[in-house]
């Protein structure tokens, strides 16, 4: 089942996915800060994903990343180290 035409444009079964995760409260941006050590933690569902960070002095850096499913287990832990 398709949710997108070869333009990327939602069909049918996209816009209920789309309402559905809406109504789940899963957001399209994912906002937040590190802890003292600098992790910030985040459930994510498979697929592609950016991250941006801002520094001090408006700084900031864009690392794309994917998550991909497994099959040892429904749930793993990734950590993503990014540096300047």
């Amino acid at each position: 089942m398709c949710l997108t035409d070869n333009n990327f444009n939602n069909l049918a079964t996209g816009n209920v996915v789309d309402k559905l995760l809406k109504e789940w409260g899963i957001k399209a941006t994912l906002e937040g800060q590190t802890d003292a050590h600098g992790f910030f933690e985040a459930s994510l569902f498979h697929g592609e994903y950016e991250v941006e960070i801002s520094g001090p002095a408006n700084t900031s850096l864009s690392q794309s990343f994917k998550v991909e499913p497994r099959h040892e287990s429904d749930h793993q832990i990734m950590l993503l180290q990014v540096s300047t």
